[in-house]
């Protein structure tokens, strides 16, 4: 079972993708992230680099404006 708090103690992108890869199904990837299904309606975007991240905070960011609205 996918273990968040485990996952947010790994350090490096390699280390990251190895665990949702052993945890988790990959339903896609792109130039920056890949994509794993938690359940039927959550996905888990991991960032293979640093402008993986970057995506990830701007998606965070538009999520939560949203929610405000």
């Amino acid at each position: 079972m996918f273990d968040f708090e485990k996952f947010d103690e790994l350090e490096s992108f390699d280390e990251k993708i190895k665990y949702a890869d052993d945890e988790l199904l990959l339903i896609g990837t792109g130039n920056t992230r890949f994509v794993y299904a938690l359940d039927d309606s959550r996905v888990l975007k991991v960032a293979r680099n640093e402008e993986g991240i970057f995506s990830n905070n701007i998606e965070k960011h538009y999520s939560e404006v949203r929610e405000r609205q």
